[in-house]
This record gives C-alpha cells, structure tokens and sequence, in this order.
C-alpha cells in the first residue's frame, strides 16, 4: 500500500505498522520553473484540476514544500527529487529495495 500527499508531514507516521515494511520519503522539486510545469501536464489532463488554481498559489505551495523538506530533514525521512519521473521512481525503488534487503530472514 502506498500513502501519498501532501497532509503526510514526515514525523507525524509510527516509522512501523506491525510487521509491515514501511519506507518514509518525501518527493521534492527545487526547481520552481519545473514545479509549475508539474501543475501545467497535470492540468492539462483533467477538468477537475485547473492549473491556474495551483499556479496563483505556487508561492504558498513551494512555502508547505519547504516546510515539508524541513521536517524530512528533522525525522530523517529521505528527501526525493522529482524533477525527473524516471529518476524519482528509481530513487524511490531504490529506497525500498534497500529496508528490504535489511529486514531480517526466515527463522
């Protein structure tokens, strides 16, 4: 199962939900040009989510964004950069793949 969003502020999860393996990271982009261009390919997409709506407030979102990353850094959450999908994803993978090869083996 994966949780996502921005309301998930790292430290505010248990690091662990019983035997499950759960993997903390935070998705960032430094960029604020391709932050924007995030919220044009989105918009484009769907009805729903117009663009300009995020675009007028981008200065508040990079401000929650910067809050986030703060927090990350405070509850040792690695911090993943999304200028880049493919390299996102793989960092991501990358991630769980190493607390699964940490977990301990069969008895």
């Amino acid at each position: 199962m994966v949780l996502e969003g921005v309301h998930l502020v790292p430290g505010m999860l248990p690091p662990a939900f019983g035997e499950a393996l759960v993997v903390h990271a935070v998705l960032a982009i430094d960029s604020e040009d391709v932050h924007a261009q995030h919220f044009w390919i989105r918009g484009s997409d769907s009805e729903l989510r117009p663009h300009d709506k995020y675009l007028d407030r981008l200065g508040d979102i990079r401000h929650l964004q910067d809050f986030i990353v703060a927090e990350s850094h405070k509850a040792g959450v690695p911090v993943v950069q999304n200028g880049n999908i493919e390299r996102a994803i793989d960092a991501v993978l990358e991630l769980v793949f190493d607390c699964a090869e940490r977990l301990p083996g069969p008895p």
